[in-house]
């Protein structure tokens, strides 16, 4: 699976790996935004905040960085004036994020999964 953002991959890896150990923010958005058809619906869906950025005036930085919650955890603005490259997180799985791979980790099975 690839997951795009702003004309970039921003993550790439097999079914499992997208879907149960996600390593991107928009990632998480994205199915936090999906219906589930294994249980009943009982909260409504969540969206992604904010507005996709113009595919002709993209933000500097990570395109993501204005509806990321998590923006501001790595510091000095790196996300603002760097664009992250995307890097193999394992064999079969990389990723387009300033967080380090442990804090991602950390964020996802605390914050993030126990919600979907």
């Amino acid at each position: 699976i690839l997951v795009m953002y702003g004309g970039r991959c921003v993550e790439r890896g097999t079914a499992e790996k997208v879907f149960y150990e996600p390593r991107h923010p928009y990632t998480w958005g994205l199915l936090g935004s999906m219906p589930r058809i294994d249980r009943d619906q009982t909260e409504r869906l969540i969206p992604v905040k904010g507005s996709p950025p113009s595919l002709i005036n993209i933000p500097s930085g990570c395109a993501f960085n204005p509806r990321c919650p998590y923006a501001d955890i790595p510091k000095g603005g790196i996300t603002r004036t760097q664009r992250p490259e995307l890097t193999q997180d394992d064999s079969r799985h990389w990723s387009a994020c300033h967080m380090s791979q442990e804090e991602r980790t950390r964020i996802w099975t605390e914050e993030i999964a126990p919600k979907l």
